[in-house]
């Protein structure tokens, strides 16, 4: 809590929690994911909302494929907000400059759509397990947005360099491998 006179914090409860930084992209059954990924879509108002892409096909739950297949339960129509607003409160309680957390906002909301970008075989009649692509290169577009990133970035996830001694070869990912690169990037 911080106290009402001058702002100082006045008391603080500590919670240690094991980070483990692969549940931001993958989790065993019955897992979540962080809470500030659930809280930032869940809570996010009309304008914030709009400013982080969550709209259209991206408004819901079910759209990002690093949460879980369900949304967390809620304790009421509010919840998402509340939580938000107090994880909002805390940053600010902590030193973190308004400027500082919305940067903070954009980068999580980047990795919620780093999760969008679904990667499949290159496909066609000639490129059978020649590679891969994205089946959807707006979620990948809306991180590269939001991060102020050129969108270059498809081909960098999609593609290997490799330098040897007088060459340069660029080697096609297969699926899984660049499944494998965006969601290293995004943890």
């Amino acid at each position: 809590p911080v106290g009402p006179e001058d702002g100082a914090i006045a008391s603080v409860h500590v919670h240690t929690m094991l980070l483990e930084k692969a549940r931001v992209s993958s989790h065993v059954e019955g897992e979540g994911t962080f809470h500030i990924l659930t809280q930032l879509l869940a809570g996010a108002d009309a304008p914030l909302r709009e400013a982080l892409g969550f709209v259209g096909a991206r408004a819901s739950h079910a759209a990002f494929g690093y949460l879980a297949p369900a949304p967390p339960p809620a304790a009421g129509a509010g919840a998402g907000a509340d939580a938000l607003r107090a994880t909002r409160e805390s940053m600010n309680a902590s030193g973190v400059e308004e400027e500082r957390a919305a940067a903070i906002l954009r980068v999580t909301a980047a990795v919620l759509h780093f999760g969008c970008a679904e990667i499949v075989e290159a496909g066609g009649p000639d490129t059978e397990g020649k590679g891969s692509r994205l089946a959807d290169p707006n979620g990948l577009d809306e991180a590269c947005r939001l991060l102020g990133l050129g969108t270059d970035l498809a081909y960098l996830l999609l593609h290997r360099r490799l330098v040897v001694p007088g060459t340069e070869l660029i080697l096609k990912l297969t699926p899984t491998q660049a499944r494998s690169a965006r969601d290293t990037l995004a943890r």
